[in-house]
């Protein structure tokens, strides 16, 4: 990113200080500063080195003297950045990504899913897409292969979360769509390994057992019994489907479906 004026100076992530006064960073593409602040915690430095930032540009007229800095930043609202919301954010993905790996390997050993459990980890994407939508959402990029597919549930229902929010959906509402995206795949750890994480296009046979996983996981909720909202079941139920009634299990028409 180009310096904005002759005062800014460009430093090395490694040089910046407590105190310095970031106005841009460089080195990365799916990181954007959206306004000028202090950098004032080790949090946001990690951040920034998270997202493969290498160079940041500050202004040394307004930054601070180490010594200078408080533990708790003071600094004004107009001069705020998004390092901290978004050390906040990622703290809460990687928390909620080490839930979900254990909520699937529960899945797997044959006990039922704690749907209680799974609504309150849905609320919190909730507040966190409520609170500071962009900083979440950009969360979602994060990738290991070996943990897909809970985390492609995790990130279906922060996306869900971010839709519903933008539609002006009411929150409760919000929070039991969140919930439904969260489950909505849980059924594919009944499909073989060796299909569900096969590399290449799959045979006919393979895809019809693929398919057969939102089949798996509508059964494995109504094992739960009552207290389980209609819509977290629609969701699970028909995330296939199409409205040209191309999808599946049912092949259901866009005015067969909510």
């Amino acid at each position: 990113m180009e310096k904005s004026n002759d005062k800014h100076r460009c430093v090395a992530l490694s040089e910046l200080q407590p105190g310095d006064y970031v106005v841009s960073i460089k080195g990365t593409r799916t990181f954007r500063l959206k306004q000028p602040g202090y950098m004032d915690s080790e949090a946001a430095m990690q951040v920034l080195w998270n997202a493969g930032v290498t160079h940041v540009w500050i202004d040394p007229e307004r930054s601070r003297q180490e010594s200078t800095v408080s533990p708790e930043p003071t600094t004004a609202p107009e001069e705020s950045t998004d390092f901290d919301s978004l050390a906040q954010s990622r703290a809460l993905y990687l928390e909620a990504r080490e839930i979900m790996a254990r909520f699937y390997d529960m899945v797997r050993d044959g006990v039922l899913p704690n749907v209680e459990q799974a609504q309150q980890y849905a609320s919190h994407f909730v507040e966190g897409v409520f609170s500071n939508p962009t900083t979440l959402a950009c969360l979602t990029r994060i990738r290991e292969k070996d943990a897909y597919l809970m985390e492609h549930s995790l990130n279906v229902s922060i996306l869900m979360a971010l839709f519903a929010r933008h539609l002006g959906i009411d929150k409760k509402t919000t929070e039991i769509l969140a919930l439904g995206a969260l489950l909505h795949d849980i059924g594919k750890v009944r499909v073989p390994e060796s299909i569900l994480m096969k590399p290449g296009r799959l045979s006919d046979d393979e895809f019809e057992i693929m398919k057969s996983h939102v089949t798996h996981a509508v059964s494995m909720l109504e094992e739960q019994g009552e207290g389980l909202p209609a819509l977290v079941m629609d969701v699970v139920a028909n995330h296939h489907e199409r409205l040209d009634g191309e999808g599946y299990p049912k092949g259901l028409k866009a005015g067969q479906l909510s």
